[in-house]
């Protein structure tokens, strides 16, 4: 766990951007020496890396942040177990087959692209997740079927730096115009083949994502499946 403010804030000054100058992720009203001091224990712990004279948050720093030492970019820590709604949004445009994408603008996942997806709050239903997710994020609207639940847990010896849990949800044909760009990402209608190749380049893969996206593509028209699993990388 990072016990220092200064080396939290340090981190959450990398949340939003994938690269920063030195200055620009230090925080205000620090001393340079206990600056550098704060950064090199940082580097040291493998959760940021220096690239071409920037920084930013490996791989390592990127799951931690917000799995295992979860910070928002306003800089709460929460300790929480996660669940997300993840959104498969399908739209027919001109007798052709296309899935919503998001590039995303904002750690752990900047400059990745998939399916959009949100945190499920306290007291709510999985599919209302999912439409209310979809509106903040697009403007479109759409009712959503649940077609699974798999939990996805990553271990680096015997430290757990992800766990969660993911319920996929599927909607058709949402209404409204797409929003292009948001807080969160840019959205854009992608081909079925492009979005399995997004999904299958994502980290983590959800593997019951591209299955799902596949049989769309093979015109079975059968998604009443379910399924329960949990998935353990090592």
């Amino acid at each position: 766990m990072v016990d220092s403010i200064i080396r939290k804030n340090i981190l959450v000054n990398l949340l939003k951007a994938d690269h920063l100058r030195y200055s620009e992720i230090r925080p205000d009203g620090v001393a340079d020496d206990l600056y550098n001091y704060h950064l090199k224990i940082l580097i040291n712990k493998g959760y940021i890396e220096k690239v071409d004279k920037k920084y930013r948050l490996s791989n390592l720093g990127q799951i931690f942040i917000s799995e295992t030492y979860p910070v928002n970019p306003q800089g709460r820590v929460a300790d929480r177990f996660k669940q997300g709604a993840l959104c498969l949004v399908i739209n027919e445009i001109d007798k052709q087959i296309y899935v919503l994408n998001q590039k995303r603008l904002r750690q752990p996942f900047y400059g990745k692209v998939g399916i959009i997806g949100g945190g499920v709050r306290r007291g709510e239903k999985i599919v209302d997740a999912a439409k209310r997710k979809l509106k903040e994020e697009t403007e479109l609207e759409g009712e959503f079927e649940h077609l699974g639940t798999l939990r996805h847990t990553s271990l680096k010896g015997d430290e757990v730096f992800q766990d969660r849990i993911f319920h996929i949800c599927i909607t058709y044909n949402p209404e409204g115009e797409l929003l292009q760009e948001s807080d969160f990402g840019l959205n854009s209608w992608e081909t079925l083949e492009q979005t399995i190749e997004n999904e299958k380049a994502f980290i983590p893969n959800i593997s019951q994502i591209v299955q799902i996206l596949e049989k769309i593509k093979n015109h079975q028209d059968d998604l009443s499946f379910r399924f329960k699993e949990e998935v353990f990388s090592f």
